[in-house]
């Protein structure tokens, strides 16, 4: 899903309201937000699976948050 306008990571982390580690390259927004298996260049993902992890780390995605909570993922 592309934004309306640029939205900042900060931003982003103060909505979702979750204890995430946040990978990857990027200033200080992106274009939009979306599936590791849908995400394009500019944009954000998650992963809350060990079963994912690898994947989502291949993907295109500009920024990746990976649960805390998440006790699987190393």
């Amino acid at each position: 899903m592309r934004f309306a306008s640029p939205i900042s990571i900060d931003d982003i982390l103060r909505i979702i309201n979750h204890p995430v580690e946040t990978v990857g390259t990027y200033s200080d927004s992106v274009l939009g937000i979306n599936e590791f298996h849908s995400v394009q260049e500019g944009e954000v993902t998650f992963v809350d699976c060990k079963k994912y992890y690898r994947r989502v780390l291949q993907s295109k995605a500009s920024v990746i948050f990976i649960d805390k909570n998440e006790e699987e993922i190393p």
